[in-house]
This record gives structure tokens, C-alpha cells and sequence, in this order.
């Protein structure tokens, strides 16, 4: 199982976490746990490291968007919500985390006051892999806004080991209004103007029909459902950076 589902349609009073290990060559040991997460919490994303990340769809004050498993933060089993870790400027709505990997970089979202929402990736590690904290040894992960398109509805969705960031956006230009189009965005030189994903036939960018398959590797590789060429659903990958 390489990624957890939204378990809510089908457990709606919980969320279980599996923990898998492998015994025998063709047998694994299965052990579930209920994570401590409020009713309507929906799983994104989880690491090597035991975070697991998602987002609410209530907004009564139930904001955690990050379990942590093996206490890599400080507590095993704590749940944190996105003001608890990095402070914003101004007032905005609850967010969530859309994805998370394995050297603890993840990809959050939140909508200013009458504003659209706007994305940022958080470090929660330095670069020897150590948990960033303040003078009290408390968690002070460090956060920098992301140079996405701009539009009325823009997601960026994963984010890989190597801190290049996949997305899609809707041109509020063009005729097509229905499905999007997909970028690649450097974190590492956030301000740097995102790649659009072009079909290499016409130069024209590709029209993504199902955003929620899109996946991208750590060799900056992307595959998805796309319409190309006049075809729905073809399969395509690009070499990314």
C-alpha cells in the first residue's frame, strides 16, 4: 500500500493508519491503528517518517493537518494544526497539507481574508535531517511562499525528494474552463517562473483530465490522464526539469 485513501465514505468515525511489515516472502503482518484525528479529517499524503498529512472538510476549529506517528516532532502520536507550526501574516482560513516527502518538506495551502489561496512549502528539517526548533527546543519550521500560476483555481499537489513541486491551474484566459493545466515549480528557487507542461506535438500545454492521478517521481518524471492530440486519456510523462 503505497499511499493511504480517504477512508471517511466508508469509516466515517474513524481513520485508520496500517502499518505495514513485510515477515515472509509471500506473507505480511497487518497491524491497524486508530489515529486521533477529528471526525472528517481527510488523509493527503504520509512519509518514511511516520507524518501524516491532510486536511478537515469542517471548519468548526478542528484544523489539524499533521499526525505524528513516531514522534519526530517531539511526541509520538500528537496531532498538530498548521498555526501550531509556521505563523502567517494577516488573517487566514484553515488550511491543509497536500503532500508531504520523505526529508520533511510539505506543501500547504490557506486563503487569505478576501483573497484567493495561496501556497507555501514548510520545511520541518534542516539539511542534515534534524527537526528544526527554536532557542527552547520547541518546533520552528521555516516556510516560504510558492510562485504558482495565478488564477481561480490553482492546487499545487505534490512535491517530490527533491523539492520540485507538481500543480494545476486553470487559465481564467482561455475557453477551457472545465480542466486544467499542469506545472512544475522549483522550491528550491521559488520566485523562478513555474514550467507549464506543453504537449512536445504542437507546444501547446497539456489539458489535464483527471488532476487527481497526476504523479511525479523524484526524477522530475510526471504521468497522468491527459486529452493530447485529440485523445482523452492518454498517458503521458515528461522529464520534468
Amino acid at each position: 500500500m503505497s499511499r493511504l485513501n480517504q477512508l471517511a465514505n466508508s469509516i466515517p468515525w474513524a481513520i485508520l493508519f496500517a502499518l505495514i511489515s513485510t515477515q515472509l516472502a509471500n506473507a505480511q503482518a497487518y497491524h491497524l491503528e486508530q489515529l486521533p484525528i477529528p471526525e472528517g479529517w481527510y488523509v493527503n499524503d504520509f512519509n518514511n517518517q511516520g507524518f501524516v498529512v491532510g486536511h478537515s472538510r469542517f471548519t468548526n476549529g478542528e484544523t489539524v493537518v499533521l499526525y505524528d506517528h513516531q514522534g519526530v516532532l517531539g511526541t509520538a502520536g500528537k496531532t498538530w494544526s498548521l498555526d501550531e507550526l509556521i505563523t502567517l501574516p494577516g488573517e487566514y482560513s484553515p488550511g491543509g497539507i497536500m503532500d508531504i516527502n520523505n526529508l520533511g518538506q510539505f506543501v500547504a495551502v490557506s486563503t487569505p481574508a478576501g483573497g484567493l489561496r495561496e501556497f507555501f512549502l514548510v520545511d520541518l528539517m534542516d539539511s542534515n535531517g534534524d527537526v528544526l526548533v527554536d532557542a527552547e527546543g520547541n518546533p520552528a519550521p521555516t516556510w516560504k511562499y510558492l510562485n504558482l500560476p495565478t488564477s481561480s483555481y490553482t492546487y499545487a499537489r505534490q512535491v517530490n525528494d527533491f523539492g520540485q513541486v507538481l500543480g494545476t491551474f486553470v487559465d481564467d484566459t482561455s475557453s477551457n474552463i472545465y480542466y486544467p493545466y499542469a506545472f512544475l515549480q522549483d522550491s528550491n528557487n521559488p520566485n523562478t517562473t513555474p514550467v507549464v507542461l506543453t504537449d512536445p506535438s504542437n507546444g501547446m500545454p497539456i489539458v489535464v483530465t483527471s488532476p487527481e492521478l497526476l504523479r511525479l517521481n523524484n526524477w522530475g518524471q510526471v504521468s497522468g490522464n491527459v486529452l493530447t492530440g485529440g485523445i482523452s486519456g492518454a498517458y503521458g510523462v515528461t522529464k520534468g526539469f
